[in-house]
């Protein structure tokens, strides 16, 4: 035989019998059950992400495992593999409706964790099976109410405002517990108890006198709305009332008042927010008359508030 058929077949023997050893140290290796911060946990999750091909056909089994990395402060297992794995999974269908039922009761119950990261990054999630819902329905419509209503209850309680944290990255709680109300809306199922429910919860927090939203939480909470009256998801006059409340403040005074305490301003600062980006995301809607001019009024009544 010459040499270089000798040497060929010299090598391929001996990577057929490496190639048992990687694969067997590959299945060998374990995440953390906690999703520690160790760089054997960041290592795992980096090669199920970079192989995420690979790593399709067991992602059932994978997905309880990296539940925890939601709530991690390690912006790589929560953002880049937690969301982004999850995210994959679902948006290519490799999730089982099993697991998908299982996940959504758990990542509800996350909703009131006092881990502000856990609860954010759950409510990113959910926002990601509500939409694989509305393509390939596998929740019930009860289901529905009571994500709805644990993710309501959630946004309301809210007294985390950070956005992007410079040591955490993307913390972001209202604008993650507004997108879940955003997949709500564009739900094919979408019932009217729904988008009074939404509503009722995107006004308080809209105009909240607790924190100056600068990371586009306004945007994500006005696109819910946008989405529910290009649906006419309700009447017109329900919107049209709706809206009528930031003609003042939410005790009642006049906005004038705002301009003499901080939390005054606060509230102003985020009703002109919500209400320009709301115009602003209708801008090229064929709106009803009443809806129309109350945004104007609306628009008007704060462009005087300088």
């Amino acid at each position: 035989m010459p040499s270089s058929k000798r040497y060929c077949v010299q090598f391929y023997c001996l990577l057929l019998s490496v190639v048992p050893l990687l694969s067997s140290q590959f299945l060998a290796a374990q995440p953390a059950s906690d999703c520690s911060n160790s760089q054997s946990n960041l290592s795992y999750w980096d090669g199920i992400y970079t192989n995420q091909s690979q790593a399709a056909g067991n992602a059932d089994a994978l997905a309880q495992s990296l539940l925890p990395c939601l709530g991690s402060e390690n912006p790589a297992l929560r953002d880049t593999y937690g969301y982004g794995l999850f995210t994959h999974w679902l948006r290519s269908d490799l999730l089982s409706e099993e697991v998908k039922q299982r996940l959504t009761a758990q990542l509800q119950t996350n909703l009131a964790s006092d881990q502000v990261l856990l609860r954010s990054f759950s409510a990113l999630i959910l926002s990601e099976i509500l939409r694989a819902d509305g393509l390939t329905t596998f929740l019930t419509s009860a289901q529905r109410d009571t994500l709805l209503q644990h993710s309501s209850r959630a946004l309301l309680a809210e007294d985390d405002y950070r956005g992007l944290d410079a040591q955490l990255g993307w913390v972001h709680p209202v604008a993650h517990l507004a997108d879940i109300h955003w997949r709500i809306a564009l739900h094919p199922q979408l019932t009217q108890e729904q988008a009074t429910e939404s509503l009722a919860a995107i006004y308080p927090k809209a105009v909240t006198l607790d924190a100056s939203y600068v990371f586009n939480e306004s945007d994500r909470m006005a696109r819910v709305v946008a989405i529910l009256i290009r649906r006419q998801a309700l009447g017109t006059e329900q919107f049209a009332t709706w809206l009528a409340q930031f003609a003042e403040r939410r005790d009642g005074s006049s906005w004038s008042s705002a301009f003499a305490s901080p939390a005054g301003m606060t509230e102003l600062h985020n009703s002109k927010a919500f209400i320009r980006a709301l115009a602003e995301q209708l801008a090229t809607s064929e709106l009803p008359e009443a809806i129309d001019s109350q945004l104007h009024e609306l628009l008007e009544i704060f462009r005087q508030l300088v």
